[in-house]
């Protein structure tokens, strides 16, 4: 995946966000508005809404300096069932982000159909310690309408944070976490829909640099003390939204959360920013809404 199908840049100048530079093409298309809000907005959408068999995608994005951009998407992202054994449909993003920029990527969740074969690798590399990062990884069980139930044949999921030091010539690696959903017939553990028990949705959300310190204080604070373990006992009318854990490693707050209902996971991460991020605007949240 050499060529890139997509390349952005956005700067911030006087206080003015400003695309300086959009490129695409099949089977990737981005649009990014003019608004009148403190941050850049890019769309990602794709031709007939979702990722035929064999797509391959490659997004290169650079957030400027001071600048802030929020990454959406126009609804689920599809991804058709597996044509040719070994058709893998690919997609890869890397971001950079400068000094004092921050990069939202809240997208809606991925949604891979029955026998669909696909990887994603998310990149991203803050230039150093004022930069900042919110980054929603999250995933569908299939079309619920026509009883698929995790019935991809390959889910594979890769993000990697990194980060810049005070030598320029390296960067430190925070993070690099995998979701991978196939099936182990060898291994007698079952399929992918058992492991899963009732889960319609499943996620990651992680959390980096000091734009959101105070909204990881939070909801760390608040998990540490509050919040009801898995492994208590609570009657149907007491389910959560979503269950959930939170935890810090090398300076990125990760939170884990499943779902028995995709529309009561959107509610659970509304609720999430609404109460310990409430200075995000309400547009950066458009896939939340139910």
């Amino acid at each position: 995946m050499a060529s890139k199908e997509g390349e952005f840049r956005v700067e911030c100048i006087n206080n003015a966000h400003y695309v300086t530079h959009m490129f695409c093409k099949y089977p990737l298309k981005l649009l990014s508005v003019n608004t009148k809000l403190d941050f850049a907005i890019l769309y990602i959408l794709s031709y007939g809404g979702g990722l035929v068999s064999g797509d391959q995608v490659a997004l290169k994005i650079d957030v400027g300096k001071d600048a802030t951009l929020c990454i959406q998407t126009q609804g689920s992202t599809k991804v058709y069932k597996e044509t040719r054994v070994g058709k893998v449909t690919r997609q890869q993003m890397d971001v950079h982000i400068a000094s004092n920029a921050t990069c939202l990527l809240l997208q809606d969740p991925v949604q891979p159909f029955g026998l669909s074969n696909y990887m994603q690798t998310q990149n991203f590399t803050l230039e150093d310690s004022t930069s900042s990062l919110a980054l929603l990884d999250w995933t569908l069980q299939g079309r619920s309408h026509m009883g698929e139930r995790w019935s991809m044949k390959s889910y594979i999921s890769k993000n990697i944070v990194k980060r810049g030091v005070e030598d320029k010539s390296k960067i430190s690696v925070l993070l690099r976490d995998t979701l991978q959903l196939i099936n182990e017939p060898s291994l007698h553990i079952g399929s992918k829909a058992d492991r899963m028990n009732n889960f319609e949705c499943v996620g990651s959300l992680y959390l980096v640099g000091p734009k959101f310190e105070a909204m990881k204080e939070g909801i760390l604070t608040y998990y540490r003390n509050t919040e009801n373990r898995m492994g208590k006992t609570i009657s149907v009318h007491e389910q959560p939204n979503a269950y959930w854990t939170a935890c810090e490693l090398r300076s990125v707050t990760i939170i884990k959360f499943a779902s028995n209902s995709t529309e009561k996971a959107r509610e659970f991460l509304l609720q999430l920013f609404r109460d310990f991020a409430p200075g995000i605007h309400r547009e950066a949240l458009r896939a939340f809404w139910c």
